[in-house]
């Protein structure tokens, strides 16, 4: 029994060897994957035709899930979850703004600045101030 254990754990260690894994956007696919089966469990009784479409987007998402961990061309694999990182992080720089724009309502105000677009943090309850933005340089005068 150990001996088929060893040649199994072998075969498999040979098999695995060279690929690309999992990473950031395998977990990605996986639980949108999964949101979407969740999603079509739900619509089974309103609607078949949209149940059976999601339920058909989700096994989709986790063939090419598969596609991608079991795959030998580490380059693109890596390329691609570079890709997917750059957009990420612009929608998690996004909510954790919103994140501390609520946490910081009482004491903080946010601005804009006019010329770089960088968002600015600024105490409540100074009047009318002026705002140096520390990336461009620009002063502009807001009320807090």
């Amino acid at each position: 029994m150990r001996n088929i254990l060893y040649r199994i754990r072998t075969t498999l260690a040979r098999f695995f060897y060279g690929r690309y894994g999992v990473d950031k956007l395998g977990y990605a696919i996986l639980i949108v994957s999964m949101i979407l089966s969740l999603a079509s469990s739900f619509c089974a009784v309103a609607s078949p035709r949209v149940s059976l479409i999601l339920y058909v987007i989700s096994y989709g998402l986790l063939i090419w899930m598969l596609f991608r961990m079991l795959s030998k061309n580490r380059a693109a694999r890596a390329n691609e979850n570079a890709k997917f990182l750059g957009f990420w992080k612009g929608i998690k720089k996004w909510f954790k703004l919103q994140y501390n724009r609520i946490k910081d309502i009482r004491t903080h105000r946010y601005f804009a600045c006019p010329n770089c677009k960088n968002n600015l943090r600024v105490p409540k309850g100074r009047g009318e101030i002026t705002i140096t933005c520390p990336v461009c340089k620009t002063k502009f005068d807001r009320k807090t």
